[in-house]
């Protein structure tokens, strides 16, 4: 993480991140969203789209986007 968005993460002194399930599912449809651009992202906005799915369990390793 870099920059204002890292300094907010690590604010309080603690690196725990707390988000309800709402905010998750707001979260996981947001990225389902921008899924749906995925062919507009620039070759790299596609690699970091494709690590976040990963990391998330929406892809699977074998699995490619088109």
């Amino acid at each position: 993480m870099h920059g204002k968005m890292y300094e907010r993460f690590l604010q309080n002194g603690n690196s725990k991140l707390t988000v309800s399930s709402k905010e998750l599912r707001e979260v996981l449809e947001l990225i389902e969203d921008l899924g749906w651009d995925y062919d507009r992202l620039s070759s790299s906005g596609q690699e970091t789209y494709d690590k976040i799915c990963l990391k998330l369990g929406i892809l699977e390793e074998e699995e490619e986007i088109l």
